[in-house]
């Protein structure tokens, strides 16, 4: 791995190498080095020699130096683990592409039910390209609205500009060197010179507003059906999917504390739909920030205390619980570190709620809900009857875990994107 460009693997041990030597990292460029893009993160880069990066062991290796050789936990781990949004149920088989047959040929896969049975012995897992840059482009129109269309005095603002910190800095440090031509993500996916082109065809396709929380994303993908007697009025397609699960609760937690802020300071419908901060900041989301999509039906309305509470919700979890699903090493297990800076959501009060007690009993209300969860999590990943987090060799799912120390353990909920 001395040549940064060589992405390939010789033989299995190397792959082990990362975790006993490290990789050498020549600098990105001349303006820039690993620890200029992610300042905050550079105690993962040994002090003792420049530009060597060293991984810490993983889990699932300390648990079972074999385990990722098995079908079965490729699976697990494709429900289990970070790449949330790349599951989707299959409606219609073959599967069929979406490209041009006049150019590309007959769009029905090739892969028919005999082969897939036959390769992985009837299950089948079908995992779509992972849209690795979801919440950092489209979160960008939120912040800049905000500062632009609210004054600091606004509640709105008061509510939303914790979930601000690091992102425009980091988003800009990543224009640099992480998503620019011949950059990190075009050196390392296997997409190549393609990556950012097909990320925003991509995004052009699937994106949509209303689509980006829970419980719409999961009815979205067709991981979950309607039923009002199932708890969250939803009845999960995979009963063992840690996400949908955890992040049920925790999506139901963040409405709760948003509906309770919400009313607080808007006791009428009449005072959203009144207030020309509000409304301007809302119409330069949808007509200057997302422009490509300024004229579709599906973007949600303000005209209410419910219209707000449902936009703010989908802000709130696409800034805190979003999380990164990217392919490369490097990439991922740096960028998956906590620094001990790090806010998690519903940890810090925000001080001028500290005087508005019904804002600061609805926070640790929140706060304590939070706390629970977290019970809820170790009790799940205790019962051996939910295979995809607990078992022999299993790392357990602590990823919505909402509160963490610092360093890549696999757990916590930041308040903003910070990586």
């Amino acid at each position: 791995m001395n040549n940064f460009q060589s992405l390939g693997f010789p033989y299995f041990t190397a792959i082990e190498s990362l975790y006993n030597e490290g990789v050498n990292l020549p600098p990105l460029n001349k303006k820039f080095s690993l620890k200029d893009v992610l300042p905050r993160l550079i105690k993962t880069i040994t002090d003792t020699e420049d530009d060597v990066l060293k991984f810490e062991t993983l889990a699932l290796f300390e648990r079972d130096r074999f385990a990722w050789f098995m079908d079965e936990e490729f699976s697990r781990q494709t429900l289990a683990s970070l790449n949330l949004y790349n599951i989707k149920l299959v409606t219609e088989w073959p599967l069929k592409s979406m490209v041009d047959p006049k150019i590309y040929g007959p769009p029905e896969s090739a892969i028919t039910t005999q082969i897939v049975e036959r390769e992985i012995g009837g299950f089948m897992t079908v995992e779509q390209v992972a849209d690795t840059l979801r919440t950092h482009c489209c979160t960008e129109p939120y912040i800049i609205a905000t500062n632009w269309q609210l004054s600091a005095m606004h509640p709105i603002y008061r509510l939303l500009h914790r979930h601000f910190c690091y992102t425009m800095e980091i988003n800009a440090l990543a224009r640099e060197a992480l998503i620019n031509a011949e950059g990190i993500i075009e050196s390392s996916f296997s997409s190549g010179k393609y990556s950012m082109e097909l990320s925003s065809a991509i995004k052009d396709q699937q994106w949509q507003f209303d689509w980006q929380a829970l419980p719409a994303n999961l009815l979205s993908r067709g991981m979950a059906v309607k039923d009002p007697c199932a708890p969250h009025g939803l009845k999960l397609t995979i009963e063992d999917y840690p996400f949908a699960n955890d992040g049920l609760i925790l999506c139901d937690s963040i409405k709760q504390w948003v509906t309770e802020y919400v009313n607080h300071y808007n006791p009428e419908a009449k005072l959203v739909e009144s207030d020309q901060e509000l409304q301007a900041w809302w119409t330069e989301i949808r007509t200057k920030g997302h422009g490509d999509k300024k004229d579709e039906p599906w973007w949600p309305y303000l005209k209410t205390q419910e219209d707000l509470v449902g936009i703010l919700t989908t802000m709130t979890w696409c800034f805190s619980s979003q999380v990164q699903a990217t392919k490369v090493l490097v990439v991922l297990d740096v960028l998956s570190n906590h620094s001990p800076e790090e806010e998690y959501i519903g940890g810090v009060l925000e001080p001028s709620w500290a005087e508005e007690l019904a804002i600061k009993a609805a926070f640790e209300k929140f706060n304590g809900q939070l706390e629970e969860l977290e019970g809820i999590i170790d009790e799940r990943n205790n019962n051996r009857e939910l295979r995809n987090r607990s078992g022999a060799g299993i790392v357990p799912y602590n990823l919505l875990k909402p509160f963490s120390n610092p360093g890549a353990i696999g757990m916590g909920v930041p308040s903003s994107i910070s990586i």
